[in-house]
């Protein structure tokens, strides 16, 4: 009889043991208690100076990374980690920080692909002929939406990249050009110098090699102006005379280098 009640005294312990092991036991967290973790978007693989193409359209690639808890690809926690998040947005736009022109043109962003974490996310710049020079910031906007506490919240951060755009000087002289109707050889002609817009403010010198001399002297320097359309100067030079030789050097400005155009023979017209 002693022996039946200390067993069942032992018993007795045990499934109270077991009881009270239950009570304490902390379950998981709910997938809707814990608030996901989100950074800003990093952007890479873009060089920080490009330059359009003179014979069209020029495409860059660059990516872009998502800083946050790992996609689920809904409100359900499907990896475990105890929350249950997605992404969304990631539609890039171009902003003009400083241009060499009024209205800048030229410089789109696609994406290809979705958002999401793990992987990069891929865009495409394409930079056209006429892109305008100066200085632009990629804005890739990524939107996280999460469940937290009963309620679907969102929240958004923002990717940023500042590239430059820089003339491409081939194009610079394809657009500029130079011309004195009214001149006569021996008298003074007063040249009209018409260049790109984002040229503006740039020195131009006229060289002049004279028949039989076998160097160039500069015999001119002025500055490039506004105008309706680009940039213009006049420009003189005295004594001109059929055989002798000139041509034109455009200085740089910030986001468009110097150039010089083709010397040009003087002929009897």
């Amino acid at each position: 009889m002693k022996t039946f009640v200390r067993r069942a005294t032992t018993l007795a312990a045990s499934l109270a043991l077991v009881a009270v092991s239950a009570l304490v036991t902390t379950p998981a967290a709910s997938a809707d208690t814990v608030e996901p973790t989100l950074g800003t978007p990093k952007i890479s693989g873009l060089a920080r100076t490009v330059v359009p193409s003179a014979s069209g359209t020029r495409t860059f690639t660059f990516n872009l990374s998502v800083v946050g808890s790992p996609d689920d690809g809904g409100y359900s926690d499907v990896n475990g980690d105890g929350v249950g998040v997605y992404y969304g947005g990631g539609w890039a736009e171009v902003v003009k920080v400083s241009s060499r022109v009024a209205k800048p043109i030229g410089a789109y962003v696609s994406r290809v692909g979705s958002v999401t974490t793990g992987k990069p996310v891929k865009y495409k710049l394409e930079l056209a002929k006429f892109a305008s020079p100066g200085r632009y910031e990629i804005r890739v906007p990524v939107k996280q939406y999460y469940k937290l506490n009963g309620q679907y919240l969102e929240r958004q951060v923002i990717g940023r990249f500042r590239f430059d755009v820089r003339a491409n000087t081939n194009i610079s002289k394809a657009n500029t050009y130079f011309s004195a109707p009214s001149w006569k050889p021996g008298a003074t002609a007063t040249f009209t110098v018409r260049a790109p817009e984002y040229q503006r403010t740039a020195k131009v010198a006229l060289f002049v090699k004279k028949k039989g001399k076998k160097s160039y002297t500069r015999v001119a320097l002025t500055t490039l102006g506004k105008a309706s359309y680009g940039s213009v100067v006049k420009i003189k030079a005295k004594n001109l005379r059929v055989g002798d030789r000139i041509y034109f050097k455009v200085g740089s400005v910030s986001y468009a280098p110097g150039y010089s155009l083709s010397s040009v023979l003087i002929k009897r017209v």
